[in-house]
C-alpha cells in the first residue's frame, strides 16, 4: 500500500536523477525552481530510504520492488546497492572500508611508525632532527 506508492515515487525521481544534466545556465528562473524543487525531493526521498533501511523496516520488499522499477546503473548513481548499505550499517569511515591500501595493510611493526614519522619530519621541515626518543 502507502510502502509500495513510496516506493514507486522514489524510483521516478531517481530516474528523474539520471535524465538531468545538472546545469542551471540555459534555464529560465521557473525552470531553475522546478529543478531545484525536484532535486530537494530527490534528496528527501533518499533520507527517506536511508531512514528505513537504517530502521530495517520492509526491507527486503523494498530492495525488491526498486530494484524492479529502476535500472542497477540507477541504483548504483544512487547509492541504493547492497554495498552501500553494508558501508553505512558499518561504523568505519567509508574510505577505511573501501580502499584496499588501508583495509588489505596489516598493523605497523615496530619501528615502522618511528621510521614513518622521521621521514615526515624530514619533508616538513627539511632537517633530520627529529626525536626520535619519543614513545611510538
Amino acid at each position: 500500500g502507502e510502502e509500495a506508492a513510496g516506493v514507486e515515487a522514489e524510483a521516478e525521481l531517481l530516474e528523474e536523477t539520471s535524465e538531468e544534466d545538472g546545469d542551471f545556465l540555459d534555464l529560465t528562473e521557473e525552470e531553475q525552481a522546478d529543478k531545484e524543487e525536484r532535486r530537494l525531493r530527490r534528496a528527501e526521498a533518499r533520507g527517506r530510504a536511508a531512514e528505513r533501511a537504517r530502521r530495517g523496516g520492509g526491507k527486503g520488499k523494498h530492495k525488491e520492488r526498486l530494484a524492479q522499477l529502476a535500472e542497477p546503473e540507477t541504483l548504483k548513481q544512487a547509492m541504493l546497492t547492497d554495498g552501500d548499505e553494508k558501508i553505512r550499517a558499518t561504523d568505519l569511515p567509508e574510505r577505511l572500508q573501501t580502499d584496499a591500501s588501508v583495509v588489505d595493510r596489516p598493523p605497523p611493526e615496530a619501528g615502522e611508525v618511528r621510521h614513518e614519522a622521521q621521514w615526515c619530519y624530514e619533508r616538513l621541515f627539511g632537517e633530520s632532527h627529529y626525536d626520535s626518543s619519543l614513545p611510538e
